[in-house]
């Protein structure tokens, strides 16, 4: 099994809601740092008190922990913006941050972090307002 995780390599195109992902799937490295290999695309587009969703999957041995951040700040749950995680294998995490209603505030850069104790990957996100 650790070498089928190790070898493992995956090629595919996904849609979550409206949001379109990118794919940066590849092999764990020998000494499994994580890596983010599917995440939102990097610029988001949301109209005002409607739902805006933004994901990443991450994988390493061990399996990374995912953090979220908004212009470089942590981000916690509050009463319209929800954060949930899902262990999708051994080696595999999947987040999500779900803000809704949406503000004028929600605008920015939303940073998925995934760390292990052999490393850490980062990807951002741009949400910008449709009007």
């Amino acid at each position: 099994m650790l070498i089928e995780i190790f070898l493992f390599i995956s090629i595919f195109a996904i849609s979550f809601g409206n949001d379109e992902l990118e794919d940066h799937s590849d092999a764990l490295d020998s000494v499994g740092s994580p890596q983010i290999i599917r995440h939102s695309h990097f610029d988001q587009h949301f109209r005002l008190g409607l739902k805006l969703i933004v994901m990443c999957e991450a994988e390493g041995l061990p399996r990374p922990q995912l953090r979220w951040y908004k212009n470089g700040a942590e981000l916690s749950p509050e009463s319209h913006i929800q954060l949930s995680e899902k262990h999708i294998s051994l080696v595999r995490i999947r987040s999500r941050v779900e803000i809704d209603p949406t503000t004028l505030s929600d605008r920015g850069t939303y940073s998925c972090l995934a760390t292990n104790p052999h490393g850490s990957d980062l990807k951002s996100i741009r949400a910008n307002i449709d009007f």
